[in-house]
């Protein structure tokens, strides 16, 4: 279970982060929470999360206990072959869209990210009170904070206004 993050007890808020491709043989591929956590999730994105229990939640084993908005879950159906219904939602408003992400790599700063795409729906889709100021390379957000740990476009600008100083 969890194969992204496993929650077991107190006070958890996950802000700006991104969950792909993770695999829990359980469930909870992206979180798992149990009843003893209270989860607060915001700007989080997940994205093809996935398990072998063809009932199971996917993306998290249950529902955020605070919803603070700007949340992306894909895909809604699970693949299976029971046709059980959709996956289940991180969050009462979750949005769910094809994030359109690009493959882990080195995008800038410390760590390799997942990066979003031109055209995410999950750019300028954050919510910004309460948001992470920096994404995962340390670069800054801007006012309107995209869903994940990645802020679009934001290496671009950097590179060119180096450039132009040179």
């Amino acid at each position: 279970m969890g194969g992204g993050l496993v929650l077991a007890q107190g006070e958890a808020s996950v802000t700006n982060s991104t969950f792909v491709e993770n695999y829990a043989w359980f469930h909870g591929a992206g979180i798992q929470a149990s009843n003893n956590a209270t989860v607060a999730l915001q700007n989080n994105l997940f994205d093809h999360n996935a398990s072998e229990r063809d009932w199971a939640c996917y993306q998290m084993n249950r529902a955020a206990d605070l919803d603070m908005g700007g949340n992306l879950q894909y895909p809604q159906e699970r693949f299976n072959q029971s046709n059980s219904p959709d996956d289940c939602k991180v969050t009462p408003s979750v949005l769910i869209a094809d994030p359109l992400v690009q493959a882990l790599a080195d995008n800038g700063g410390p760590t390799m990210t997942v990066a979003l795409a031109q055209g995410s729906p999950a750019i300028n889709a954050g919510s910004s009170a309460g948001a992470l100021t920096t994404d995962q390379r340390g670069y800054i957000r801007d006012k309107q904070v995209d869903i994940g740990a990645y802020e679009y476009g934001r290496p671009y600008i950097v590179m060119i206004l180096k450039m132009l100083l040179l």
